[in-house]
Parts: C-alpha cells; structure tokens; sequence
C-alpha cells in the first residue's frame, strides 16, 4: 500500500504525537509527501485494527499488532515508504535479569528478527492459506 493509495480511504490511526504517529510523519516528510488525513483517530493499533475490522477504513498499525490478533477479516499489507520503527528493552543497569527477562527478550528477537531481514509484512499462519 502506497501513501497515494491510503488517500483514497478513511484512514484509522493512533495520534500524531505516539511513536507510530511520529514515525508516519517522519517517513512521510523524508519522501516530501503530506500526511494522510486520518479520519479516525484512535489510542492503540489494537483499536484501529478491530475498526477495519468492522470496515471502518484502511488501518496504519505496527508489526507487533499485526502478529499479535487474529483477525481473519483483515488483510496486512506492507505500507510505502518503508517506516522505521525502532523497539528496545531497558534493563537495570547494576541488576541480574530474571529468567523472565530473559525469556522476553529472546522472544522479540525471534519474533522481530525475520521481520528486520525481508522488511515485508511475513505472512501470518492464518493468512498462509488464503
């Protein structure tokens, strides 16, 4: 999907001053393209993915919540231009991590790391077959 192609919908979005919505902007002004109107503002992805859902509109959300529900109504598609969108952990600098910590961290690791490498949307095991 492309920034003319997403002007033609009803845009469902998070706000212009979260980290997706700063982000979007970022991407938009690096290739001197105005922001998409967006006509839903919503606080989560998790939102704006139900609303298409429910055929609200077309949805800007984040990888994470694209692997995280299943939505068998909705289809992911890579969004152009490409929007980097940077995810870290933070840890107590003088303390052990707990194996929890660990266990957390190896699990976006494994989840982002092909996501990092294509820069393509993977397709999800409920989508494989469709």
């Amino acid at each position: 999907m492309t920034a003319q192609e997403l002007a033609k919908g009803i845009v469902v979005a998070t706000g212009p001053t979260t980290r997706i919505g700063k982000a979007i902007q970022a991407a938009y002004g690096a290739h001197g393209l105005s922001m998409p109107n967006v006509a839903v503002e919503v606080n989560s992805s998790q939102a704006a993915c139900l609303m298409v859902a429910k055929g609200v509109g077309i949805g800007l959300v984040d990888l994470a919540t694209v692997h995280q529900y299943q939505l068998p109504d909705v289809e992911f598609r890579p969004f152009r231009p490409h929007i980097e969108f940077s995810l870290c952990l933070i840890f107590p600098k003088d303390r052990a991590r707990s194996r929890l910590a660990l266990k957390f961290a190896q699990g976006l690791r494994e989840q982002f790391h092909p996501v990092r490498l294509s820069m393509e949307i993977p397709v999800r095991d409920d989508q494989a077959s469709q």
